[in-house]
């Protein structure tokens, strides 16, 4: 079962009464593959406000982006995969403006909650600047694997 299927609410899994976790199996990375994760925070807590993570793998040239995960968690229900953002990378030299483009297209695909630590317009906004801060150092980290 993929995770994104896994967790279905706040404290909510897939699993039966009756069913343990006893394994999760993690893909191999590919050559040229960068990853990189951080969380914004309104006080010093471990809840995040808003939290992201990007892999971007590149051709062997390192020049074209082949693969991409965007991931946002605390600011929706569950975590999620930002696809249509990840398509706005997929097959495409990686730019800045690319970036700040998936980051416009993650804040729109991303279903927000308001809460006590922020509304629902603040946390798209952080959507906007974390997905391109993010990106950015995975692909620097990409080209440096």
């Amino acid at each position: 079962m993929a995770v994104e299927d896994f967790c279905l609410n706040f404290f909510e899994t897939a699993l039966e009464p009756d069913e343990l976790l006893v394994e999760i199996q993690v893909p191999p990375v590919p050559p040229h593959t960068g990853t990189a994760y951080t969380k914004f925070n309104v006080i010093e807590t471990d809840q995040a406000t808003v939290a992201a993570a990007v892999s971007i793998s590149l051709d062997s040239g390192q020049e074209m982006c082949t693969d991409t995960r965007i991931v946002l968690g605390a600011c929706a229900r569950t975590q999620m995969r930002a696809k249509q953002a990840e398509e706005v990378l997929r097959g495409k030299k990686i730019t800045d403006n690319l970036l700040k483009e998936a980051g416009q297209v993650a804040s729109q695909e991303v279903d927000p909650i308001t809460d006590i630590s922020a509304s629902e317009e603040y946390r798209r906004e952080l959507v906007k600047v974390l997905v391109p801060r993010v990106g950015k150092q995975a692909l620097t980290r990409a080209r440096q694997a």
